[in-house]
């Protein structure tokens, strides 16, 4: 009976500690998708003003600086 015991305890132990993880995972998709989003419109913006683009460095050939890329 006791074992019974210690091992629900473990098992409920454990369930609190996966809630516990599985909010902060959702909260990071959250977070991610948010600035997934921003990043969209940034470069929207960007490709928007029609104006030619700055070098950034360290950023050339990354695909970056082309409207319409992923």
């Amino acid at each position: 009976v006791d074992e019974i015991k210690a091992k629900d305890r473990t098992i409920f132990a454990l369930e609190k500690e996966l809630e516990t993880a599985t909010g902060f995972v959702q909260k990071l998709q959250l977070q991610k998708d948010a600035l997934d989003e921003q990043l969209f419109l940034v470069k929207e913006a960007e490709c928007n003003l029609g104006s030619p683009k700055r070098e950034i460095p360290g950023r050339a050939g990354d695909g970056a600086e082309h409207c319409g890329s992923p």
